[in-house]
């Protein structure tokens, strides 16, 4: 979206966010369709509102960049 965009693409030119891609999977290695990784979608509160979030379930490895990362795609 247009706000997702304007909020996450300044931060990542200024260095504040840092992003990683999280594929590779110790049951699967890199088969994107053969991952047992689940999410689901919930609700929580954060800072006295309610926001919507993702609860996920995975094991994944040898991310570069997966110790220091403010995004996982």
């Amino acid at each position: 979206t247009d706000e997702q965009r304007n909020h996450y693409l300044p931060r990542l030119a200024r260095g504040e966010d840092i992003p990683c891609f999280a594929l590779t999977g110790p049951l699967a290695g890199s088969d994107a369709g053969a991952m047992p990784d689940t999410g689901i979608i919930c609700k929580g509160q954060w800072q006295g509102e309610e926001v919507i979030g993702l609860r996920l379930t995975w094991e994944k490895r040898y991310i570069t960049l997966g110790p220091v990362a403010t995004l996982l795609g």
